[in-house]
């Protein structure tokens, strides 16, 4: 058994399939398939059930997955204590963040961070908060970024400032300024639920959320500013990813009187009994002097 095959199978695990486990790790599937059978063949049990679309932990498997990750966290902390003692941050820096962090603010911070620590492999993986949360409560990840840590006993530690605004396409005959109720009678294109900007909005609107006419659910910013465009009905985005469709003349701010935008802030979280690396930690302060 080798840490190789502990990565294949905690991947395998995670992804909930060869082929997506083998993209991850940069593999191809054979070989991935290839070191499964090779542990499951040392250890005597069968780690997954093969299913027709994707694979499913058997009882050996879930039992045998804590222990995996156990050893992985040990020799990762074992090389990060070792480039430590070198006065050197390397290793591999994985960070989960909700959409609007992940995919307009951390990539830029991300650009210098690896200009200052090259010898550090960062990848940066997008979920949603809910998800993202889980992740890092479980241990899967040590750092993440998301917009709302409440209900958690995660540290946390505040970031960006952003404001969650209404958005319609720029031909609607639509007042720059709506009541609550006047929002009610608009077709709305939303978030998933577990997403930080629905959830955002849901407090907003109170009792008034169950009364809104919601004709899409869709899974990320990026997918409701594209059917705002196109006419599908008013959206709830970040006012920093709605910028470029705003500047364009594609999509324009309404505000909805008492209700929005409304104030959110994006924090980086992490378990308070887990020890981030060196290279988290290093990122953790990057973060906290680029707050803008």
């Amino acid at each position: 058994m080798t840490f190789r095959h502990l990565e294949a199978f905690v991947a395998v695990a995670g992804e909930g399939g060869f082929t997506r486990a083998a993209e991850v790790l940069c593999l191809t599937q054979p070989t991935v398939s290839g070191q499964i059978r090779e542990l499951e063949e040392e250890l005597g049990v069968t780690l997954f059930h093969r299913l027709p679309r994707t694979v499913e932990l058997t009882e050996a498997g879930r039992r045998f997955l804590v222990r995996a990750r156990e050893l992985l966290a040990g020799r990762d902390r074992l090389l990060e204590e070792a480039a430590a003692y070198r006065g050197v941050v390397d290793g591999t820096l994985e960070i989960h963040a909700s959409t609007i962090p992940g995919e307009y603010l951390l990539p830029p911070v991300l650009a210098r961070f690896k200009a200052e620590h090259p010898r550090v492999r960062v990848v940066l993986r997008v979920a949603d908060t809910g998800e993202v949360l889980r992740r890092v409560e479980s241990g899967e990840v040590g750092l993440g970024v998301v917009g709302r840590p409440a209900g958690t006993e995660l540290e946390c530690r505040p970031l960006w400032r952003d404001r969650v605004v209404c958005v319609v396409p720029a031909g609607w005959d639509v007042a720059e300024r709506l009541e609550p109720s006047d929002l009610e009678r608009l077709p709305l294109v939303v978030r998933e639920e577990g997403s930080g900007t629905r959830s955002t909005v849901e407090a907003a609107l109170g009792e008034r959320w169950s009364r809104m006419r919601v004709v899409a659910e869709l899974g990320s910013t990026a997918a409701v500013l594209e059917a705002v465009k196109a006419g599908l009905g008013a959206g709830f985005v970040s006012e920093r990813a709605a910028r470029e469709a705003v500047e364009a003349g594609k999509v324009r701010f309404v505000a909805v009187e008492g209700v929005l935008p409304v104030e959110r802030r994006f924090y980086a979280v992490w378990h308070p009994r887990r020890v981030l690396s060196p290279a988290a930690r290093a990122l953790l302060e990057l973060l906290s002097g680029n707050l803008r």
